[in-house]
């Protein structure tokens, strides 16, 4: 593994044992992330192969202890996620490539099980070096989108490691839960 990766790894593990609110721990971990990917992030050649279809989901780490985990996704050209949330902190640091962030605004109270009105508040553009923060309640809602010609490689940092997230029909206004899997695990401790 990536030694700067394992300095990501244990530099999350501090944050997450210090006294610190969750606004400041996000932004320690965004640091570290920005950090992490300031050069390409070197992964095994299985996190690098694009899937046939969708993108692919590795899981690097996970920290049984602290819950966190660290994630590499590889983005096809032109793969994107429907608009979603985690319902948790997330980091998405740019390793290769370049992602396309559009955030959304839910305007309902969220309380019509499958219901949800979104409004697009905005489109970031993120490259190698960059990180975005996915933060609840107001700056969770979000779709990510391969923005670069050919393969795109992310490194996620994430609160929990996520096995569903709610998904989001921005048009039909419709809302569900999607179950999520990883292509490849690595490590836990």
């Amino acid at each position: 593994m990536d030694s700067r990766l394992v300095d990501h790894i244990e530099r999350v593990r501090a944050a997450c044992e210090e006294r610190l609110s969750v606004a400041a721990r996000v932004e320690k971990i965004h640091a570290s992330a920005c950090d992490l990917v300031a050069s390409p992030v070197e992964l095994p050649d299985v996190c690098r192969q694009p899937p046939s279809e969708g993108y692919g989901r590795h899981l690097l780490f996970r920290c049984r202890e602290r819950g966190f985990a660290v994630l590499a996704l590889v983005w096809p050209e032109g793969a994107a996620t429907p608009a979603h949330d985690h319902g948790a902190w997330g980091i998405v640091a740019v390793s290769e490539g370049r992602v396309e962030v559009t955030e959304y605004l839910r305007e309902d109270d969220g309380t019509c099980e499958g219901y949800a009105r979104l409004i697009e508040r905005g489109r970031r553009m993120f490259e190698p070096g960059d990180a975005a923060i996915s933060y609840p309640p107001h700056d969770d809602v979000h779709r990510i989108a391969n923005a670069a010609p050919g393969v795109t490689i992310t490194i996620h940092t994430y609160a929990v490691d996520m096995k569903s997230c709610r998904i989001f029909d921005v048009d039909d206004h419709r809302s569900e839960i999607k179950h999520l899997r990883y292509d490849t695990e690595f490590v836990s401790a």
